[in-house]
């Protein structure tokens, strides 16, 4: 508040209050609830971390800074605000970011586990994360370069998860084969039980079926103690006893 001079004498006029965007920070809990409702200002600045794993979520403001901000699992948002500034930023499951602003500044680590960023911009150095472990931007970025060989020699068992999750079980049968335990026939055609032996893990089984609509041919794994084609795609659809399941259409 202030005086001023005119024809009339002095008068007070009351200035109106300054952004909070510009002097003050605010909590975490009033933040997600402001930008859950589309609320939010430019350079917003909250202290503490922003969550909002699984929300409908499809807006942040340009200038958003907090501790940390987890969007796990927000498929409506599309895109990242510019500016963006954090300590940790998980985009987990966010399959409709493709990209991150060239102005977005993360300080530590960026979870990127199943979303649909392709790269990052130029000058970001960040540790990546898949699932909470560090990986390289050739397995982030780059899974058409890893071979089925790379995977069977990773000692490591989560990285090892990782590679396999990039090139997908197809890949895999493709490029090292494998046992060939039970073969038989349906409406498809021919499918296959695969087992895939690994050192110090766990074997991958696999089941191959074709798909009589469309002869497009699925890879899925099934459990280790399966023993023949019937009982893995029972054992698919739902049913331990491959007795129990009978296939009255075909799709």
């Amino acid at each position: 508040m202030f005086a001023v001079l005119n024809r009339g004498g002095m008068r007070q006029i009351r200035l109106p209050k300054a952004s909070p965007a510009i002097t003050q920070s605010i909590s975490a809990p009033e933040a997600q609830k402001l930008l859950l409702a589309g609320r939010g200002w430019d350079n917003m600045r909250v202290s503490g971390g922003l969550s909002f794993v699984g929300t409908q979520l499809n807006y942040l403001p340009d200038g958003l800074s907090c501790a940390s901000l987890n969007i796990s699992g927000c498929t409506e948002l599309q895109q990242l605000p510019e500016r963006l500034e954090t300590q940790f930023l998980d985009i987990s499951d966010c399959s409709q970011i493709h990209e991150l602003p060239e102005s977005t500044i993360i300080h530590n680590v960026l979870e990127m586990a199943r979303s649909g960023l392709t790269g990052l911009p130029k000058q970001m150095r960040v540790r990546l994360h898949w699932d909470g472990v560090l990986i390289q931007e050739r397995t982030a970025f780059y899974p058409e370069s890893i071979s089925g060989q790379d995977v069977l020699r990773e000692d490591n068992l989560e990285l090892r998860r990782i590679l396999l999750e990039r090139i997908g079980y197809e890949r895999l049968m493709l490029e090292v084969g494998g046992l060939i335990l039970d073969k038989d026939t349906d409406a498809g055609g021919e499918r296959k039980l695969i087992k895939i032996p690994l050192e110090d893990d766990e074997d991958i089984l696999i089941v191959a079926v074709i798909c009589p609509s469309t002869a497009h041919q699925y890879v899925l794994r099934v459990p280790p103690y399966m023993r023949s084609c019937r009982q893995a795609v029972a054992w698919i659809a739902g049913f331990e006893n491959p007795n129990d399941y009978t296939v009255l259409l075909e799709a």
